[in-house]
């Protein structure tokens, strides 16, 4: 599948519900390009970073100390926000070995068209 048809099954998925980190990672695994996990990897965060950069999404982080599953939108605002969020995501993706998360972990996103 081509880049712009994944950013919009993304996107079509993201308009009625969120958008769980697990499936939000299989979309991109669709992509032609990737072979490896670590294409999986970089194209997951290219996209995540090219829908924040185009403001289409809403991204909320996972409280995984509770009890309660908790969300909490994220400010992506700033470049530096941006690349703190990438950087901790891919902290916690790694902290699961890069497998598959599953819908209650790492982030969930909407589209906000």
């Amino acid at each position: 599948m081509h880049w712009k048809n994944i950013k919009d099954k993304v996107l079509i998925f993201g308009e009625d519900d969120y958008v769980f980190a697990d499936m939000f990672v299989s979309i991109i695994n669709e992509y032609d390009k990737i072979v490896t996990n670590e294409d999986l990897r970089r194209y997951t965060f290219k996209m995540l970073e090219e829908l924040m950069d185009e403001n289409l999404i809403k991204v909320y982080l996972l409280n995984d100390n509770a009890k309660d599953l908790q969300i909490n939108l994220y400010d992506y605002s700033s470049k530096q926000n941006k690349m703190d969020l990438i950087i901790l995501l891919d902290k916690k993706w790694r902290q699961i070995n890069y497998r598959l998360p599953q819908p209650n972990e790492l982030f969930w996103i909407t589209a906000d068209l």
